[in-house]
């Protein structure tokens, strides 16, 4: 069975560090049809439309709907709340296949870490020798 994650993209804003302006989150549905749904995510309200409204009956406003609501994250120009983390793009993966990596990576790094000790000990070795030809041509046997 496949797993779904949601990919949401930050166009500016990037540092330069791994990841920038991408935010991965596991979604729970088994289903493409339903990830859509939990994404869109109006679904919690019931009838969103009525949540809605009783948020202008309340307090004139719709801000509570747009605080709880995934949707507020994609920009548009009638926007009066801002999500602290905007969207310019998102998308839903679904993942058939996953091969964990952490193990060989750790294997690997330990190759080349075992393989740059090795040549550091051959490099002090080459200069100890180079000094010692040089001191044995100054100094004499």
């Amino acid at each position: 069975m496949p797993n779904y994650v949601l990919i949401e993209e930050q166009n500016n804003g990037c540092d330069y560090t791994i990841g920038c302006g991408f935010r991965i989150t596991p979604l729970r549905s088994e289903t493409m049809e339903d990830a859509i749904k939990e994404v869109i995510d109006l679904d919690t309200y019931g009838n969103w439309k009525e949540y809605i409204r009783e948020g202008f009956e309340q307090d004139g406003s719709e801000m509570d709907f747009w605080c709880d609501c995934g949707l507020n994250k994609v920009k548009s120009p009638k926007q009066k709340y801002k999500h602290e983390y905007q969207i310019d793009n998102c998308y839903i993966l679904e993942v058939t296949k996953s091969q964990p990596m952490m193990a060989k990576m750790t294997e690997k790094r330990a190759e080349v870490e075992e393989y740059i000790d090795s040549l550091t000990v051959e490099y002090a070795q080459k200069k100890k020798r180079e000094e010692y030809e040089k001191m044995k041509k100054e100094f004499g046997d």
